[in-house]
């Protein structure tokens, strides 16, 4: 293995660039008046098919109608062979040299005045590129290497592989969106534009200092999209993303400490400088060349990429030579990190002060929590303000707010856009009626929330329970601090009582041992902590007792929750809810809410209803229907290699008439692996769970099932993969074929909806109302456009009181119920007021919502494999398929272990969790 520590001479000038991308402007401001839009006829009055008599009012969308498009898009698959001097690589693959050949390609006779765009894979074009024909072969580009050597291709290769005729579909919405994007990039040069990824580029200029080392840039993202009844639209949106600031690694490294702050906000610590991963940097010194023809200083040469950061072998004994003097490297720095800009098994170590960032690189890892408060705080905007941005800036950049510059889009691009956002028409549904008593009497819902501070009675019957309280914190509570935690006791086994539920009586529950004390180390991580906590807890419990426990936390740390909640779930099968020391004490104000929040979750741990969704079981024909969601979570940025996803499925229990007992089965899988692979399985067990609770041991006839986390390009895949494998599934268990309504849930997408003045608004803060509901002109195209999609819509369920509330977008993949469009808009927005722990509708459907929930409780529960996952070796080979197989297998060996499932050696338990918890709803 070679390894050299290079650094700049003590006496040496370091190159600082990027000047003005450094400074630390203020964000852009809005023109004192937005320019206003002339009021158009609403579109869709008589388009959608569903709740045509509840369309009462008119919405804004962020979408604009394409008025003009080519008639014709070609498309040629490019393949790229480097030239002789290249004859150790076997293509041109690395992301920054096809770049280069691109670039080249550009100013070569035929691209420079065509109107074309790539994906470094495919190109675009409105025209024929070579008008007689004869599509080159061997085309010859110059072009500059990763190391710095010219080159010329010995070979791009142009296959014309498609003519799209725009009125056919599908239609190529990437080659059209790749145009307008270069087109965006190469007129607004002016206007310091940068773009990141296919369809969002960045006002340079519009930016908010995070910290010395990190800001937030303002920018929009714009994406033509096919709609119903054909056509074109152009969806744009505002967006915001951290970015780095162009300062040297040592820099950085001085002002983000990521291990510290991780651990500190509870998540998964970093090694210091592992968020430069991956990042591009520049060599700020002059180095001398290697050989004559090769420029180390040139751009090319001097732009690397961070390998890794850490602490070279041996380091103590390494020396070099700057300025005739040797040093020693640990000498250099305080940091005493080095940079590693070559390969993994070829070292190239740098000193970080020697490196500077290149700028505009977005910042990908998770923010720690004082910077996610400025970014929030910039990129969160009220409605009307997002709508001031979109018409002076974004359409701006684009260039179709101005007659000159649309007049340039028509003649180059063909296209023509119309500057006037769409205003098209609405259904307003009104939310279900909610009960807590079983005589079935109605509270108020106003802005789909309500109130629990009155003492409603839960429904059913309850079991009588001990509670018992568990204090975690640094040090033993002083004597007032333990009478505040005794009448906070008192106080919360009184609420108990008033909702309904039956708590035994103490005395006093100090002396005996109710209410109890476990020192919190000072750093610590879940499973040493788990270790601690076994005993305490255990002692509480006792014997012959049904016991809840609360448990009082100090802060927030997720390594201490994550302790608590395996042990308790996972070993124990023990009823536990968290909350906050402060919350729990806090003197003055109005507790009850908190206290009958945390009853709430007390009761349906218990398997008790919360509320009734009036209305709900006549629309699904209960006995028939079983309802189920599911939802995949991957590793967060920063995770170990090879940390598996996590799948879950839910489903509502056949003896829950009131929809708010959803429980489920959880996989671990192969990381960052979306479909997921047990589908089938985890749908049989939740079938069986269904049939041995039903009166009559029969199977549901249907099944209602709201997949969520899936992106518009895995449709066809998802049901593919997913849905046949869910129908395969309930054929084998019952013998016959399934009645499948299978609808997916989406929550990243970039459409927003705007109240219209003068409108029927009972929301706050700018937005539109809950229980609005579009189902047309901007949706999807349906099934006869080549899809899978049988009908879609969007639905705002929930009370957006902070910045532009997004609507939740269902999409229809299969309807074998034969549900009525209506019907399902109806059922869902119904089930958007199911999620037992809140008192208001949810942004999106509890199924959906629930299964998310339980894919968080498995993150949790992962937070106590470390030591599994730290000891698992590296792929045997570098190929993709050598990653897939390591992961997988990394995926099988956690899910074998007693540290994330401790009766792993029950061959018939395949979820963690303790048998107890089989039929409850334990995870939220």
């Amino acid at each position: 293995m070679s390894t050299s520590v290079q650094r700049a001479s003590a006496t040496a000038t370091l190159r600082l660039l990027y000047s003005q991308e450094n400074a630390l402007n203020p964000p852009l401001s809005l023109p004192k008046t937005a320019p206003a839009e002339p009021r158009q006829m609403p579109l869709g009055a008589s388009s959608g098919n569903a709740h045509q008599s509840l369309r009462s009012l008119l919405v804004r969308t962020n979408y604009l109608r394409v008025t003009k498009f080519p008639k014709t898009l070609y498309q040629y698959e490019v393949t790229l062979t480097p030239g002789a001097k290249s004859a150790t690589h076997v293509s041109v693959s690395a992301r920054r040299e096809k770049e280069q050949v691109f670039k080249g390609l550009g100013k070569m006779k035929g691209f420079q005045d065509a109107t074309w765009a790539t994906d470094l894979n495919r190109v675009w074009s409105i025209a024929p590129l070579w008008a007689d024909g004869s599509i080159p072969t061997n085309l010859e580009i110059p072009y500059s290497s990763q190391t710095g050597f010219s080159h010329v291709t010995a070979g791009a290769c142009f296959t014309l592989t498609e003519v799209h005729k725009l009125n056919d579909r599908p239609l190529p919405v990437e080659g059209l969106n790749a145009i307008v994007m270069k087109h965006v990039s190469d007129s607004a040069s002016g206007e310091r534009v940068h773009q990141v990824g296919a369809n969002k580029f960045f006002h340079k200029d519009d930016r908010y200092t995070i910290n010395e080392s990190l800001t937030a840039i303002r920018g929009y993202f714009t994406s033509i999209r096919p709609v119903t009844k054909g056509g074109l639209l152009l969806n744009v949106n505002t967006c915001a993303s951290a970015f780095f600031r162009p300062v040297t690694v040592a820099t950085y490294l001085q002002h983000n400490r990521s291990g510290q702050d991780q651990r500190k906000r509870g998540e998964q610590c970093l090694a210091p400088g592992q968020d430069l991963v991956g990042v591009l940097v520049r060599i700020i010194y002059d180095r001398d060349p290697f050989y004559a023809e090769n420029d180390p200083n040139m751009d090319a040469s001097s732009i690397k990429v961070i390998t890794e950061v850490g602490y070279p072998n041996l380091i103590e004994a390494q020396r070099l030579n700057a300025d005739l003097k040797v040093l020693n490297v640990s000498e250099l720095s305080p940091i005493r990190l080095c940079v590693n800009l070559g390969s993994k098994t070829r070292k190239e170590w740098y000193h970080p002060e020697c490196l500077q960032i290149l700028p505009y690189q977005p910042f990908t890892k998770l923010l720690q929590p004082g910077k996610t408060t400025s970014m929030i705080k910039f990129a969160c905007k009220r409605p009307e303000e997002n709508l001031d941005y979109l018409r002076a800036w974004g359409l701006k950049l684009l260039g179709i707010n101005d007659e000159k510059t649309r007049s340039v889009i028509r003649d180059k691009l063909e296209l023509d856009i119309d500057p006037k956002f769409l205003e098209i028409s609405a259904a307003r549904l009104s939310p279900p009626k909610i009960s807590y008593r079983d005589d079935k009497k109605s509270i108020q819902v106003r802005d789909a929330q309500w109130n629990l501070a009155a003492p409603e009675q839960f429904p059913g019957m309850h079991p009588e329970i001990t509670l018992r309280l568990l204090n975690i914190a640094r040090q033993p509570s002083d004597a007032a601090k333990l009478t505040k935690l005794k009448g906070f006791y008192n106080e919360f086994r009184s609420k108990l009582v008033g909702h309904g539920m039956k708590v035994k009586a103490v005395s006093d529950p100090l002396k005996s041992d109710y209410i109890s004390w476990l020192p919190l180390p000072a750093q610590g991580c879940a499973s040493k902590f788990k270790q601690r906590l076994r005993p305490h807890i255990g002692s509480m419990i006792g014997h012959g007792q049904k016991t809840i426990m609360l448990v009082v936390l100090s802060h927030q740390d997720q390594d201490i929750y994550a302790a608590v909640k395996s042990l308790a779930d996972c070993e124990l099968g023990l009823r536990t809810v968290c909350c906050l020391y402060d919350n729990a004490i806090k003197d003055g104000g109005n507790r009850g809410p908190l206290l009958s929040n945390l009853a709430l979750k007390f009761n349906f741990k218990l398997g008790c209803p919360t509320h009734t969704i009036q209305g709900l079981s006549r629309l699904l024909l209960l006995n028939d229907t079983i309802i189920m969601g599911a939802d995949v979570t991957h590793p967060t940025k920063g995770s170990l290699a090879g940390t598996p996803s996590i799948a879950a499925v839910v489903a509502k229990a056949c003896d829950d008439q009131d929809f708010t007992n959803f429980v489920g089965s959880m996989r671990l899988q192969e990381a960052r692996t979306e479909v997921i692979d047990e589908i089938g399985a985890m749908t049989k067990e939740r079938l069986k769970a269904w049939r041995s609770k039903s009166p009559t041991k029969t199977w549901p006839k249907n099944i209602l099932f709201y997949r969520d986390g899936i992106s518009e390009t895995q449709y066809n895949e998802i049901w593919k993969k997913e849905v046949l494998a869910i129908e395969e599934a309930y054929k084998e268990v019952t013998g016959s074929p399934a009645k499948l309504t299978f609808v997916v849930v989406g929550k990243r997408h970039h459409t927003r909806f705007f109240p219209i003045s003068g409108q029927p608004n009972g929301s706050v803060k700018e937005n539109v109302p809950p229980g609005v509901i579009v189902d047309h002109t901007i949706v999807a195209p349906n099934e006869e456009d080549g899809s899978h999609v049988l009908h879609n819509f969007f639905l705002q369920s929930h009370c957006a009181v902070k910045g532009t509330g997004r609507s939740a977008h269902y999409v229809m993949l299969r309807n074998v119920m034969e549900l009525p469009e209506a019907k399902l808009q109806e059922i869902t927005h119904n089930l958007c007021y199911a999620y037992s722990p809140a008192t208001k509708g949810i942004s999106y459907c509890a199924p959906a919502y629930y299964a998310d929930r339980l894919c968080t409780r498995g993150r949790m529960y992962l937070r106590l494999c470390q030591d599994v996952l730290g000891n698992q070796g590296h792929p045997e080979g570098y190929t993709r398929e050598d990653q897939k197989r390591w992961r997988a297998k990394v995926a099988k060996s956690v899910a074998s272990s007693p540290e994330w499932n401790p009766r792993n050696a029950d061959s018939s338990r395949t979820n963690p969790w303790h048998p107890n918890f089989d039929n409850l709803m334990f995870y939220v």
